[in-house]
């Protein structure tokens, strides 16, 4: 990159570009080892582009100023996807930006706390579990589902009250997604029966009893 000078070329290029060429190019610099500082002026781009084109102007702003990341995704005016949220963390992991998983879970910001659970889930951080416990009673219902998938993930407590309530709110489709990953974290059905149907509790039983989660487990 810094022999052929291929982030100067790239911001040359992006100053020419339009629509989905712009995309490309934003896209193929946010994904460079080092993004270097001089990106700053990628603001411009930000708030007068298309959501797309605004989203990998923020991602490359990231990956450039990673102190200032929390900052930029609150400045981010649209709901993000599942997968942009796993991209962002991606990067926010790659360039080293400080994980201060607490802040980004009280949040007022939606997609901040989307971040934060996800950290949380891909860090194993099992300190988070009172703010994961709190999460799961949120009015927004992804943010409580991905908040009990997290929960499951560093091995928290699923059979608190908090957890029962949630699961009563969530759709079938939901709820077997939930059974499904408590079994994939060793989770065993006396630890958690209280939260599924009986029905659930025989396909929990189904599943424990495979060769497969017994290979998984141990």
């Amino acid at each position: 990159i810094e022999v052929c000078e291929i982030d100067y070329y790239l911001l040359r290029q992006l100053h020419r570009a339009r629509g989905e060429r712009r995309v490309q190019l934003l896209r193929s610099i946010a994904r460079l080892a080092e993004v270097l500082p001089m990106f700053d002026e990628l603001d411009l781009y930000s708030n007068t582009e298309s959501r797309e084109c605004r989203f990998y102007a923020m991602k490359t702003l990231i990956a450039s100023h990673p102190e200032r990341s929390v900052c930029h995704i609150a400045q981010f005016p649209s709901l993000m996807t599942t997968y942009e949220i796993s991209t962002i963390t991606q990067v926010m992991r790659r360039v080293g930006t400080t994980m201060a998983y607490t802040p980004m879970l009280v949040s007022q910001s939606r997609n901040i706390q989307l971040i934060g659970i996800h950290l949380v889930e891909q860090l194993l951080i099992a300190d988070a579990e009172a703010h994961l416990q709190r999460l799961v009673e949120s009015d927004d219902r992804e943010i409580a589902y991905v908040a009990l998938h997290a929960l499951c993930a560093i091995r928290g407590d699923i059979s608190t009250p908090q957890v029962y309530r949630a699961m009563r709110t969530f759709a079938p489709h939901h709820r077997a997604s939930v059974l499904r990953h408590a079994v994939c974290s060793c989770y065993s059905l006396q630890s958690c029966a209280n939260i599924f149907n009986c029905d659930e509790r025989n396909r929990f039983l189904q599943l424990t009893n495979s060769y497969k989660c017994s290979m998984l487990c141990n």
